[in-house]
């Protein structure tokens, strides 16, 4: 999993693991999750679908964040499959003053931004191996 703080970070990581992995641009095992992507609940559910299919995710916190909100079944499973976690550009991710925005997930704890729901979650239910943080 890469967490990246904007579309543009997302796409430029996705294109990088896929020139590492050799794989084609359209293939679903390296999978972006960005807001153009997470429109309506339809969108959602197709997301999480390929979520649970793709080798490689790269998204922003909060939209990552929405397709667990609305898919309970991902927000159980997903973290279980993870052994990597790259958090780019950390001090946007996370940035020392308190969240402030609207919750994201009622699992989302308050004045934390979303990248911290999603690292939080994932160290509690995965078995990580490595976490990289830029």
């Amino acid at each position: 999993l890469v967490l990246a703080p904007s579309r543009e970070v997302v796409f430029q990581h996705a294109n990088l693991a896929r020139g590492l992995l050799g794989i084609a641009p359209k293939n679903k095992h390296v999978l972006e999750v960005t807001t153009a992507i997470t429109g309506d609940e339809e969108q959602l559910e197709t997301v999480a679908l390929e979520i649970m299919e793709a080798k490689v995710i790269v998204a922003t916190p909060r939209e990552l964040a929405l397709v667990f909100e609305h898919e309970p079944p991902l927000y159980g499973n997903l973290p279980e499959r993870i052994s990597a976690l790259i958090v780019d550009e950390v001090d946007q991710l996370i940035p020392s003053r308190k969240y402030k925005g609207d919750k994201v997930t009622r699992w989302q704890d308050l004045g934390r931004y979303p990248a911290e729901a999603i690292i939080k979650l994932i160290a509690r239910r995965g078995d990580l191996h490595q976490v990289l943080a830029g």
